[in-house]
């Protein structure tokens, strides 16, 4: 038999000051952070989407030869199918590959600055301070990477932590411009890890608030 809450309370000392406490905080909705996340998600990607069809991107001369270059190579026989799969599955692949190198970025710097980090999140790939690997939480569903260190050890080292904090974009843009100079006839799978690594690295230096947290950019103007 389950006991009732006023029967609990007439066995308290107190029992008018156990009813006149005030009731736990709810948590407050997310969905304008997300809604922010959705609102430069969608600038950021159908801008240059609409800019490039429409023969206003920079470098639409360039990126249209090699986009139908390897279209007539996938679609060249029977296999297209197969290759169309195989492809996308290569993209994917590169788009980890440049949240690797974000979230790696953060780490190096990090640990240069004497931050130590607690785990790092790469897709649904978690690895711990000990490279243990295991799956990411529910609850950090909506990222698509994370660098996550001590508080605490932070504290009062405003120059590093911005350090910290624009090593991740700057390792993107750096990677993204080192695979494009190389070289080399450019795959599908280089030419969308490129195009991650620039996506990545200058997205995140927008200031604006994410489900979970924060960008980059917005970690540096809360100092």
């Amino acid at each position: 038999m389950s006991t009732s809450p006023d029967s609990q309370s007439s066995s308290s000392p107190t029992p008018i000051l156990d009813r006149m406490r005030p009731l736990p905080n709810l948590a407050k909705p997310r969905w304008h952070k997300g809604m922010s996340q959705l609102l430069v998600g969608m600038i950021t990607v159908y801008v240059p989407f609409f800019a490039f069809f429409t023969g206003n991107f920079p470098f639409s001369h360039l990126v249209l030869p090699w986009v139908l270059r390897n279209l007539r190579d996938i679609f060249a026989d029977d296999w297209a199918g197969a290759r169309v799969i195989f492809n996308v599955f290569l993209a994917f692949v590169a788009a980890l590959a440049a949240i690797a190198v974000h979230e790696g970025g953060h780490v190096v710097a990090g640990s240069l600055a004497g931050f130590r980090f607690r785990y790092v999140t790469v897709g649904p790939i978690k690895v711990d301070r000990s490279f243990r690997f295991s799956r990411r939480p529910s609850s950090q569903d909506s990222n698509l990477g994370e660098a996550a260190f001590f508080p605490a050890e932070m504290r009062n080292k405003p120059f590093r932590y911005i350090s910290m904090s624009f090593a991740g974009p700057a390792a993107n843009l750096i990677s993204g411009c080192f695979v494009l100079l190389i070289p080399f006839q450019k795959s599908i799978m280089a030419g969308a890890f490129v195009a991650a690594s620039f996506y990545f690295g200058s997205v995140n230096l927008i200031p604006f608030p994410t489900t979970t947290g924060m960008s980059d950019g917005l970690r540096v103007f809360s100092i």
